[in-house]
C-alpha cells in the first residue's frame, strides 16, 4: 500500500466541534476558569482594599464609591458567583475523593446540585447584602 492510502483510512481523531463534551467536562471547565479568576481578581480587589484603607478616609471613601457603580456591583457579583461555584464545586471534588458519586447518574445529579446551589447561594447573599446593609 502506498503512503497515501494508509493516510486516507485511518480514523480521524473527533475534534471537539464533533465530540460532545459531558456535563462533569464543561463543570470541571468552569471550576478551572472560577479558580483563575477568583486567583487573580479576587486577589486585586483585595489588595486595592488593603492600599485604601493605608491611604486613608478619602481614598477609601472613593473606593467604595468605585464598587458602589453599577461596573463595580457586576464585578463583585461575578465574584460571588465564581467564589460560591467554585466552593461547591470543590465540595462536590471532596465526595469524588472519597470515592462517592462516581456513576455517571450521581455525578450528573452532583453537577446539578452545584449549580442551583450556587444560585440561592448567590441570590441568597445579594438578598441579604442590599436589604440588611444597603437598605440601613
Amino acid at each position: 500500500m502506498s503512503d497515501e492510502n494508509i493516510k486516507a483510512k485511518r480514523p480521524l481523531s473527533p475534534h471537539l466541534q464533533v465530540y460532545k463534551l459531558p456535563f462533569s467536562a464543561y463543570m470541571s471547565i468552569l471550576h478551572r476558569a472560577t479558580g483563575a479568576f477568583l486567583s487573580i481578581f479576587g486577589v486585586l480587589l483585595l489588595l486595592a482594599f488593603c492600599y485604601t484603607l493605608m491611604c486613608g478616609a478619602e481614598c477609601y471613601d472613593a473606593f467604595v464609591g468605585l464598587l458602589g457603580t453599577l461596573i463595580g456591583r457586576l464585578f463583585l457579583f461575578a465574584l460571588s458567583v465564581c467564589a460560591f461555584y467554585h466552593m461547591f464545586n470543590g465540595f462536590r471534588h471532596l465526595f469524588w475523593d472519597s470515592g462517592k458519586l462516581f456513576k455517571i447518574d450521581n455525578a450528573q445529579n452532583a453537577g446539578a446540585f452545584v449549580m442551583l446551589a450556587t444560585a440561592a447561594a448567590v441570590l441568597g447573599y445579594w438578598y441579604c447584602a442590599y436589604y440588611y446593609v444597603l437598605m440601613k
